[in-house]
């Protein structure tokens, strides 16, 4: 994993809780679609396909049931 992936993890996961706790749902969306952006980048950064096959569909399933689109497609 890249140094600039570490940071964004660490990044999002501090801020994460804070903005969950904020109870504004827009901003709730906009910040997991980050956390899933990040999440599906790094999938798609490695080579195996185990992952691609396991772990995007669930970023999707996590997409759906939260309604917040990937508008990165």
């Amino acid at each position: 994993m890249s140094i600039r992936s570490r940071r964004k993890f660490r990044i999002i996961g501090k801020l994460l809780p804070m903005i969950i706790s904020s109870g504004n749902q827009e901003t709730v969306k906009k910040a997991v679609d980050a956390f899933l952006d990040v999440i599906e980048d790094r999938i798609e950064e490695t080579e195996t396909k185990v992952d691609d096959a396991i772990l995007l569909p669930l970023c999707q399933l996590a997409r759906k049931l939260l309604g917040i689109p990937d508008d990165d497609d």
